[in-house]
This record gives structure tokens, sequence and C-alpha cells, in this order.
């Protein structure tokens, strides 16, 4: 079994805080989310709460019949270019178009279609039933009715506060009182009462919904959406000889959306590397989703696999959209942003980036705390790093400041390359900040891992780096601009590797700052081993966290290593205080401080600037404060190797800066 993500129910440790551990297994490619309790202490309780793998297939053959999945028909011409549907339906044989029922028919490698009765036998296997699998019938044997788990980060919708109150005093949403109806919206007794649940795409080709709760109703799956960008490929799924692929394999996105005059929870969602669309779900009501409660698929020849996440947000011009770009191998010179009316999936706008690389996640800012979106970050795999203005309410105004535009032609406001000027591909998710000096700043690594031979480490890779772009407005020049870190030393304590960074200071200015994820020979490491950043990054108080990893030199491996690294997010070095508890005393002092030999070559001790948490390839951890007397925190990790574990870290720190502000 191998984990990929975790997700706590809670942000501050209480009696019913909980971590859900996302995980798949490639023997059958089946996989499961569990949850479990984190006790008071701050530790895990090994023992599993529910298992929703177990209880899918504890379902009956008759249960499978009121299981509610649904999907939606087959997309047709819109605006721009587009394809869209917004009729949702039942995953039936009788609610199917014929496109779909045409595509249950084929045969793998072409040949005449399969009879209808057949195809209705795959449909029911993709709704869970077991009577036709080998050695039973013709159709492939699973371990687990669940599809495995693999990139799509589980999402806890738990009647989170998006702060739309402040909205009607917006320039954009000024007049529609709907700060004042999205408090009623959170008050109403159906909202409070609604239980919380997780969305995860899976490989089986759905989106699931699970109750989230730790009673006898958690881990039930409340519905399903199979979208329709994965049809053509779904009867791979019931054949013996299958060959894994992709589905549905991206985490989605939710928030609290005004649409069609009324307050709502939307999710949307995006296919991955299983397909090239968008969808989106109204999910305010999760134990009564029904096929009207499925909004919209939007697709366009321009998009190619969604991968990163959309973005939903209040707009300039008084709607709420959803954010999303034209993703990865679109085949296309240029990439795309388009700019989506949350209601139905329209375009509201579209802005090309020309000579891109393929387009990782949006980032869409707030920048005068008031919930309205000001601009919008992406990256792309030729290391551009875009900004985009959202000025007025006129969508045709939206585009790259005058100060990053030649001509009408948007220029990229940093361009990530290495010390030999190699460009470095931008797949992580973005965070931005404000520092203490109001100075906003975007912070991401570089590094890919999603293609087919990324796990694989060349005899002499390139190097990879953690970026600080601060944005003023003009296109920076480069790491010449910038301030440099640089990983001085890697010492094993307790059977954990730490790692220790360099204290440089910044100068104001400086255009940020970066560390190259290598231990160079110079400082008596064994230079680069293909270490990269992928997942996105987190601003707390003084310190950004992120996550590296490390493929295992063996290609036929997923696994590898990781380091969870915590700098000082003003200027990338090392902290001046301890985060790590390395003794594992419970105390965070200089008794938790490693010997390194510095960069002048004298011998000094310093605090850990990043662990190896010895659990293969770990992505953004789940943080939950409020632990023991001191307000400690703890990390909770899922490793590739499969295990589940915490990192206990001090919290409630009183030095250092404290004015880094994260932006939504």
């Amino acid at each position: 079994m191998r984990t990929r993500c975790a997700v706590a129910n809670s942000t501050r440790l209480d009696s019913d805080t909980a971590v859900y551990q996302a995980a798949f297994n490639s023997a059958r490619w089946s996989g499961d989310l569990q949850a479990f309790r984190i006790n008071i202490d701050g530790t895990i309780d090994p023992t599993v709460v529910w298992s929703a793998a177990a209880l899918l297939d504890g379902l009956t053959e008759a249960n499978l019949n009121s299981r509610n999945i649904l999907t939606i028909a087959s997309p047709v011409a819109a605006g721009g270019g587009s394809f869209l549907s917004t009729t949702g339906r039942d995953f039936i044989w009788s609610d199917l178009d014929p496109a779909q029922r045409d595509a249950l028919r084929q045969q793998f490698g072409g040949g005449p279609p399969v009879s209808i009765i057949e195809a209705q036998d795959r449909l029911d296997f993709l709704r869970g039933s077991r009577l036709l699998e080998q050695p039973n019938g013709l159709l492939r044997q699973r371990d687990s009715r669940l599809g495995d788990i693999n990139n799509s980060d589980p999402q806890l919708i738990a009647n989170q506060d998006f702060g739309y109150t402040i909205l009607d005093q917006s320039l954009a949403f000024s007049g529609l009182s709907i700060g004042a109806a999205y408090q009623t919206f959170r008050n109403s007794a159906a909202y409070q009462n609604r239980p919380p649940i997780l969305i995860v795409g899976a490989n089986d080709g759905m989106l699931h919904a699970f109750n989230a709760e730790l009673n006898a109703n958690g881990g039930e799956e409340l519905f399903a959406f199979v979208p329709d960008s994965v049809f053509d490929n779904l009867f791979e799924l019931t054949l013996p000889a299958y060959s894994h692929r992709f589905y549905v394999d991206s985490a989605p996105r939710f928030a609290d959306a005004y649409v069609n005059g009324n307050w709502r929870t939307l999710v949307v969602g995006a296919t991955g590397a299983g397909g090239r669309s968008i969808f989106a779900l109204d999910v305010t009501d999760p134990e009564n989703v029904t096929a009207s409660n499925v909004l919209w698929e939007f697709s366009h020849p321009s998009m190619g696999f969604t991968i990163g996440q959309p973005s939903i947000s209040p707009l300039p011009n008084g709607e709420f959209g959803v954010v999303v770009t034209s993703g990865y191998e679109t085949g296309q010179p240029d990439g795309t942003i388009w700019i989506l009316d949350a209601a139905n999936g329209s375009i509201v706008h579209t802005i090309t980036l020309p000579n891109s690389g393929d387009l990782g996640a949006p980032l869409v800012v707030d920048l005068n705390g008031d919930r309205v979106a000001d601009r919008i970050y992406v990256g792309d795999t030729r290391g551009n790093l875009w900004r985009l203005d959202l000025d007025g309410p006129n969508p045709s105004n939206w585009q790259a400041p005058s100060s990053l535009r030649n001509g009408a032609t948007p220029v990229p406001l940093f361009v990530a390359r290495d010390g030999n000027g190699l460009r470095q591909a931008i797949t992580a998710p973005l965070t931005a900040a404000f520092n203490e000096d109001g100075l906003h700043t975007i912070f991401f690594g570089t590094g890919s891992f999603y293609r087919l031979n990324d796990n694989v480490v060349p005899p002499n890779p390139n190097i990879d780096t953690f970026y600080a772009v601060i944005d003023r407005g003009v296109a920076i020049a480069g790491r010449s601009a910038m301030l440099e870190q640089f990983i001085l030393a890697e010492v094993d304590v307790n059977g954990i590797g730490n790692r220790a960074v360099t204290a440089n200071e910044i100068n104001p200015s400086q255009s940020g700052w970066f560390l190259d994820l290598v231990w160079t020979a110079t400082f008596g490491g064994p230079g680069p081993l293909g270490e990269r950043s992928v997942t996105r990054a987190t601003v707390r108080g003084d310190r950004v966290i992120f996550a590296t990893l490390i493929p295992d030199p063996d290609p036929c491996s997923f696994g590898g290593t990781s380091f969870i690294m915590e700098l000082d997010a003003f200027n990338g070095g090392r902290l001046n205080y301890t985060v790590f508890d390395i003794n594992f005393d419970g105390e965070f002092n200089s008794d938790d401080w490693i010997t390194i030999t510095d960069e002048n070559g004298d011998t000094i001790q310093v605090p850990t600037s990043g662990i190896d948490p010895n659990i293969g390839i770990v992505k953004s951890p789940a943080i939950i404060t409020g632990v023991g007397d001191n307000n400690d925190e703890v990390k909770i990790l899922s490793g590739s190797s499969g295990q589940l574990i915490r990192i206990s870290e001090r919290g409630g720190i009183e030095v250092g800066r404290q004015s880094w502000r994260q932006l939504r």
C-alpha cells in the first residue's frame, strides 16, 4: 500500500481531531481512505476509525442499486471554442446518451463493438457489481470497489468560513447585500447540521464524497460523480488485462459561492491526467445530492491534462468565477487561463500567455482584504512565473500590467533558471504572502514529478530550487537579483537526517531569495541527487515550510526520500531558534541544535533547518496547533512507504518576524 496524502479535520487540537489518509495498492489498483483519531497529546491513535473501502466492499449487490452515482450529458459546442454540458444524469444505462453507451461498447485496440448486454455488464461493474469478476466471470478481478487514490489529495468540507460577510463593503458587490445573506446562510440549521465530507478523486473513474464524521455514519459514500471526459476509457477498467491509467486524478477545490441568487457550497473538480475537463457540483446538502446538483463540465481544444487545482473566487465584475488553466501536454505553443462563470461554466474571459510552458494551478489572490480577486499568478514548465491583474468590472481589462507587457504581449514576472542558465519547471502550486514591509512575495519550488519518467534520476541531474520572489511590478533579472542561501550540511541524529542551511542577510534592494536543493561538494556533500519541490509551501509566522523529494535511483520504484524544510520566510536562511525536537525530550532548546562546519570552515552549532521523516516521499503536511501546555504543534505526514507519522514542533513562537500574512 502506498500512501499519498493526509488531511486533518481541524487546525487546532481538540477531542474530535482526526486525520484522514488516502492510499493505493498497485497490485490490483485499489484504494482506500481511512480515518484516525489524534490523541489529546498530539499522537496518532493507530486504530482505524473507519475505512471507506471496507464500507464500500461491505455493500451487497442489492445495495448497489441505490448507490448514488451521477454523471453528466455529453458536452456541446459553446462560446469561445469551448464545449460545455449543464445536464446532470444518473450513472445508469437508461440515462446515458448514445455516445456514452457507445464508449462502453468499445473493444481494446479497435474492432466491432461488444453487445449491449456486455456493455451493461461493464456499467454494472463500474457501479460496483462483483458478480462477473474473475474467476466467476470474464471481467477484471478487483481487491476493492474503491479505485486507487493516487494524486487527488482529499479535501475536507466542514463549514469553513470564507469571510464573505464583508463582500458588501467591496466596490464590486456593493448594494447587493450578499454579505448579510452569507451570514444567514451559515447560520441556517441546514448548514450547521450538515455532516463534514471528504471529496476525493479516484482512478475508478469517479469523484467520491464520503461522510467524514467519527461515528457510525463515518466513511459512508454519500455520492460519486463520473465526468463525461473519462467515458472513452471507462471500459478499460473492466478488462482482465487492464493496464493502469488515470481517470479522476486531480485534487478538487471547494468554496461557498453566490450563484443564481443564492449562497451555495460548490466543488470544482478536474480530471488530472485522466481527462481534459473541469466540472462543478453543488454540494450544499451533501446527503441529498442528485443529478440536479451537477452544474456543468467544461472542456476546450486547447485544454490539456488538468492536473492543477482550479480556483473559486469572487470577481471584480460582481460575480463568482472559476479560474482554470490549460494544464499539461496541451500540444499548443501558448498557455491559456480561462475565467469561467461559477454558475454555468461559460467563459467570462480568456487570457493567452505566449510561448509559455504547460501551466500549473492558478493562484488567485486578494490584495486588499475585501475577498475579491485582484491578481492571478501561474507558473509553467518552462520556468515562467506570470502575473495577471484583474482591474475593474470589465473583464476585457483583465490582463498583465503594462509594466509586464511588450506592447500587448504579456512577459513573465520572473523566469526560474539554475546556475547554468537552464530553465526549471514550475509545477508546484504557488503560495503568496505579505512580509512585514508590505512586500508581496510568491513562494514555490521547481521540478516535476508527474510525467512517466520523472522518477528516473539521470547520472548528472539538473539542480532544482526553492524560490521566494518579491513582486514589485517589474520583470526580475533572474537569480542575480536575489539572495542565495546554501545547504551546508546533513547530520544524522537519532536515526533522523537533519539539514543545515546558511543564514545570509537579505539586502532591501534584492528581489527575493533562493535555495538550490543540493548539498554541493563545496560543503562536503554528494552533489546533485535529483531533489525537487513539487507541493505547495506554507507560510506560518516568520517561517516558510515546504517538502522536497528525492526519487529512488531504482527507476522501477516509486519510492524515494523527502525533507521537510522550515526556513526564515524573509531571507530563506536558517531560523535563529529551535523548531524541531530532534532528541525527542519534549523540549525545544539548544539541545536540539546540530554541530556543523560552516561556510568559513568553522565548527558551529545551529538549529536544524530540515529533517528527513524517513517514511519515503511525502507531500505537504497537515498542521495541528494547540498541543500541550506550550501550545506546540504537530505535523502529520503520510509517506510513500505507507506510514503515517507525526512530527512534534515548537508552537507559540515569540521571537523573529511575526507579520507575514499568507494570502487567500
